[in-house]
This record gives structure tokens, sequence and C-alpha cells, in this order.
């Protein structure tokens, strides 16, 4: 199963935020999420609050632009997948970001409310795979698009009873439900996952992969405790897989 590091360009800063990036790889995650920060987002509220932070120290997305192909070139077998907003995407522009993403061999992105049509038509030109997304509360109708969709699909692992669907409260269940109605794409969950025994859990469910959020982001300019803990994660992750 995939370790998932993520990274919000730009908090504290875009260079202190590549740090983190780095960090990520020495304890052990096998693929990188980096979003681009954006004002009014949707995120839960502690990244939320980073996104925040992130624009305000730089709303430049030509900057994070570069330092993420800077990245890029310096761990190009490193797998990244971008998180990004349609505003962000449309700031950009589609074209450009689809050259970037083909330049700095970009295959994914995963974006909260993407619904643009022109936009995820020239993305998708470009070979870029648009990731699914079933949340907790998830509808029948997202299962569907989650079946039709050409990149991974990102699950919610863990959330309260009561904003998960009936019947539905556990990362098992659910996974279980969605590869019952044919979604064949890669699952990656995050959300809720403090450690490395709840990724461990995921890992159990049958997910392939699992991101590393808030309890990790939260260790930032911790270098030596931050990579061990995500190390803490690989090595459980691995033991689970060996059966020991």
């Amino acid at each position: 199963m995939k370790l998932i590091g993520y990274v919000t360009s730009g908090y504290p800063s875009v260079e202190a935020s590549f740090e983190l990036a780095e960090e990520y790889l020495q304890g052990g995650c096998d693929m990188l999420e980096i979003s681009l920060p954006l004002l009014d987002n949707t995120e839960a509220p502690y990244l939320a609050d980073l996104m925040v932070q992130a624009y305000t120290a730089c709303p430049d997305y030509a900057c994070h632009l570069d330092a993420i192909a800077r990245f890029t070139a310096r761990h190009p077998s490193c797998p990244v997948t971008l998180l990004l907003y349609q505003q962000v995407a449309q700031h950009i522009g589609a074209e450009k970001l689809a050259v970037f993403c083909e330049a700095n061999g970009i295959c994914d992105v995963n974006s909260p409310n993407l619904t643009d049509p022109t936009l995820i038509s020239v993305l998708e030109h470009a070979g870029i795979r648009i990731a699914g997304l079933v949340r907790a509360n998830f509808t029948d109708e997202a299962v569907e698009e989650a079946r039709d969709c050409r990149g991974f699909v990102y699950m919610t692992a863990f959330a309260p009873p009561e904003k998960c669907r009936p019947g539905f409260e556990t990362v098992a269940q659910r996974i279980a439900y969605v590869k019952a109605a044919g979604v064949t794409a890669p699952l990656y969950c995050g959300g809720g996952v403090r450690t490395p025994e709840d990724a461990v859990k995921v890992r159990a469910a049958g997910a392939d992969g699992v991101f590393l959020g808030t309890s990790i982001l939260k260790l930032q300019g911790q270098h030596d405790t931050l990579i061990r803990t995500v190390r803490e994660f690989r090595n459980a992750i691995d033991a689970a897989r060996e059966g020991v």
C-alpha cells in the first residue's frame, strides 16, 4: 500500500513546504500530493487555515509551480499528484496547466470541485488522470463517477458516524461497497489517519494507498521527529504486508 504525504505549497513559506516534501521521502513515503492554495477553500478547518496562510504568504501561482518543477526534477521517480480547486486551475489556465503537468511528469489531479468541461477535456486530452471522490456520506452518483474515472479514487478513511452514509460508518464497509459496484481504480484513503494503527486498518480494509495528513503536518519544523513519525507509519504498513 502506498504511503502518501500531503504538502500545502507555500506554508509557512514555499521553501519550507518543500523541505517538508523532502522529509516525507526521507521517512519512506511513496508518493506526494501537493496542494495549490486558495483562500476560499472547503478543506477541513486545520488544512483550510494552512491554505489561507500559504496563499497570503505567496499568492503567485507561478512561484508555486516553479517550486513543484524543481522538486520533480530532483525526484523524477516520485509520483506527484496535484490537489487543486477549479478556481486555481482556471486562474492558471487549462493549456498552461496541462503543459506544466506533462513537462513535470504529473499524471494525476485531485480536485474537490472540478466540473468545468473544457478544463477537464484539456487535461484529459493531455493524458492527465482526474481522481474520483467518494466521501463518507457518499451518494451512488459519486460511486458511478468513481467507476468511470481514469485516475485514483480518493475516499474518506475515518469520519464521525453522523457524517457517514447510514450503514457505511467504517472504511471497510465503504471500500467493500465501491468495489462491489465495479470500481477498479486504486483507492487512496485520507482523513482521520492519525496513527500507524489507523493506516494498518485502512490497508486491511482493502485500500491501495493512505494519506498522511494533519497529524504529520503539525510536526512541520521538527525535522527529526517528523521523519521518525513517517517512518513509523511506513514500518507498520510494511509489517502488516509481511504478516509480522
